[in-house]
């Protein structure tokens, strides 16, 4: 088994403790480092085989690292919000591409599933921070 599967199944978990908590650092830190994990597979995998699919994979999940970037700011507006929300429907599609095309990762029958819960997740925590279950910090 590929190594990177497992360090993939660490970091989903990573984020899931980051919901249960309610911890957004935590929760982000899953994101981020599994989007710079993903871009260097799918870097490497291009430099190899010049597939570019695997350029265009890579550069997908960079913009969920960017994305999750870990902020210690305080997110206190209701404009913060929205983005948060916003941030977590991408984080979301982003996912749902290995969802529904699991052929892009070296290992589709593992992948699938961590790409699933790394999919619904952000969608957990849309539903918490639109009910207001989530509690923006002042």
């Amino acid at each position: 088994m590929n190594p990177l599967i497992i360090i993939a199944v660490l970091l989903a978990l990573i984020s899931m403790v980051g919901l249960a908590k309610k911890n957004r650092e935590l929760f982000l830190t899953g994101y981020f480092v599994y989007g710079l994990l993903v871009f260097g597979a799918e870097t490497n995998e291009f430099i190899s085989n010049e597939n570019t699919t695997s350029l265009f994979v890579g550069f997908l999940w960079l913009i969920q690292a960017v994305l999750a970037l870990p902020v210690r700011a305080k997110y206190d507006s209701e404009t913060v919000k929205k983005d948060r929300i916003k941030i977590c429907a991408c984080f979301s599609l982003i996912n749902l591409t290995g969802v529904l095309v699991p052929d892009i990762s070296p290992a589709p029958e593992v992948t699938f599933y961590i790409h699933l819960v790394m999919s619904v997740l952000p969608l957990v925590v849309i539903y918490l921070l639109s009910s207001g279950k989530i509690v923006m910090e002042k």
